[in-house]
């Protein structure tokens, strides 16, 4: 979910990132894994979780 997020004393996009929910009937979100992620952060961040939770593995 996108939002402003302080990086370095100043507002810049960010993401709140969910994961789970559902859509169309019965929408809701996710649970909140992490808040406040600058876009510029969030590659790290993402393959970290999906290395973690996901048993993903990195090319490099």
């Amino acid at each position: 979910m996108g939002t402003k997020v302080r990086k370095d004393g100043k507002a810049v996009e960010g993401v709140d990132l969910f994961m789970g929910g559902k859509v169309g009937k019965d929408a809701h979100l996710g649970t909140c894994v992490q808040k406040g992620i600058p876009c510029d952060d969030l590659k790290p961040v993402l393959k970290n979780l999906l290395i973690e939770q996901f048993g993903a593995r990195s090319k490099s």
